[in-house]
């Protein structure tokens, strides 16, 4: 099978509007309790796309606490994702 990159950030631009032509309904995941004020948001066409911060999407990880989990974690902190 080819390897498929992307040549072009608008390549994801469009990706996310032909997705939004077959969502129905939203959706969600458990995140901490405010985390939507830490999020970035953009709109592609009808499609909104919220995406919660590094240190939100970590916080089921950390729950979890495997050892994939702790390394991630270690990681988001070594480039800088995270304090």
């Amino acid at each position: 099978m080819p390897r498929r990159e992307l040549k072009d950030p608008r390549q994801v631009a469009d990706w996310l509007a032909e997705l939004s032509r077959q969502l129905n309904q939203p959706v969600l995941r458990e995140l901490p309790s405010n985390w939507e004020a830490r999020a970035s948001s953009m709109s592609y066409g009808p499609l909104n796309v919220t995406v919660p911060s590094p240190i939100d999407l970590l916080a089921p990880k950390l729950r979890r606490n495997e050892p994939r989990d702790r390394a991630h974690n270690a990681w988001a902190k070594r480039i800088g994702l995270i304090d």
